[in-house]
């Protein structure tokens, strides 16, 4: 019985091809990014609508199958209804973080004038520097 792979025998050539690529194609899209995110976000969005219109071809209305214009408006129009909805729920959200800003500002003014009045302390520093000297001994 033969140990004969089916995959070649990799060797520094073929890897190198392989490393080159993958970095070539990782710097490419890197550099496209500002182009392919919004294709991709397309695609995707274009991808969920066709698969909910094809989704609402199994909606019989007297035994007949809704016609396909009407299924592409509704499932856009669901899709559309989905996301502005979690746009209405992310700016509610956003709201009452900056409402709720000014009182975590305040409570890091108070922690940050507990804290420099601790360093402030001359027994504190001293006690730090004992320590730090301690430290390189």
């Amino acid at each position: 019985m033969d140990n004969h792979s089916l995959l070649p025998t990799p060797n520094a050539r073929s890897i190198f091809y392989v490393f080159a690529s993958l970095t070539l194609i990782i710097i490419g899209l890197m550099y496209f990014a500002s182009i392919l995110k919004p294709l991709v976000i397309a695609f995707l969005i274009w991808f969920i609508i066709n698969q909910l219109k094809q989704f609402l071809g199994n909606i019989t209305i007297r035994g007949k199958a809704l016609p396909s214009i009407f299924r592409s408006i509704l499932a856009f129009v669901i899709i559309f209804l989905i996301i502005y909805l979690i746009a209405e729920l992310l700016i509610i959200n956003i709201e009452g973080i900056v409402a709720s800003v000014p009182e975590y500002i305040e409570g890091l003014n108070n922690s940050f004038a507990r804290v420099s009045a601790i360093i402030d302390n001359p027994s504190y520093t001293e006690y730090l520097q004992k320590w730090i000297n301690d430290l390189y001994l």
